[in-house]
């Protein structure tokens, strides 16, 4: 638990450095007016994730092709592969969530809107207590960091708010918006 409690903390941190964007390219007509399809190209700050495992996997996805100038690494793919990288990139996360949540932690339940913009994390109030605000605040963090995994690839950009709820009140019991308070 810890060492992915490690791998998580330097991923938050590697998400909330991330500068990225997504343009689309528009269709180029050639003489006989046939129109190509549009293409997707994201952004990732070249610096800030050399070292970091997954792009060399995102490398690896069929129909993704990257390249690098002096700034970015810039993935370019199909409107069609976008939509399917996304898909498996939720999926990362939603296995993740359900990792984390089996861990049989205070950790009850997680459930989060569309692009992970909202995530409810469900907890045990004796749990969730007992281990104290800094760890409380690592914990949220974590769960942010693998919803912003998955935003570093939307035009919308990364942000999260991961909110903890007592399982016996559904009271409030903590409120993190990421990145801003790193």
């Amino acid at each position: 638990m810890k060492k992915i409690a490690l791998v998580l903390a330097v991923l938050l941190v590697f998400c909330a450095l991330v500068s990225c964007n997504k343009d689309v390219e528009e269709p180029t007509t050639t003489e006989t007016t046939q129109a190509q399809p549009k293409n997707v190209t994201i952004h990732i700050k070249k610096d800030l994730v050399d070292e970091v495992p997954f792009l060399t996997s995102i490398s690896e996805f069929e129909g993704i092709k990257v390249t690098s100038d002096d700034t970015f690494h810039i993935l370019t793919m199909s409107q069609g592969t976008y939509v399917t990288f996304l898909k498996s990139k939720a999926q990362e996360v939603y296995d993740m969530f359900d990792e984390i949540i089996a861990a049989g932690s205070f950790v009850e339940d997680i459930t989060y809107n569309e692009n992970f913009r909202t995530i409810k994390v469900i907890v045990d109030r004796e749990g969730f207590d007992a281990i104290g605000e800094s760890t409380q605040r690592l914990q949220l963090m974590t769960i942010g960091a693998y919803a912003m995994s998955y935003q570093m690839f939307l035009e919308e950009g990364q942000k999260t708010s991961v909110i903890a709820v007592y399982s016996d009140t559904e009271e409030e019991a903590m409120l993190m918006n990421l990145p801003v308070e790193m």
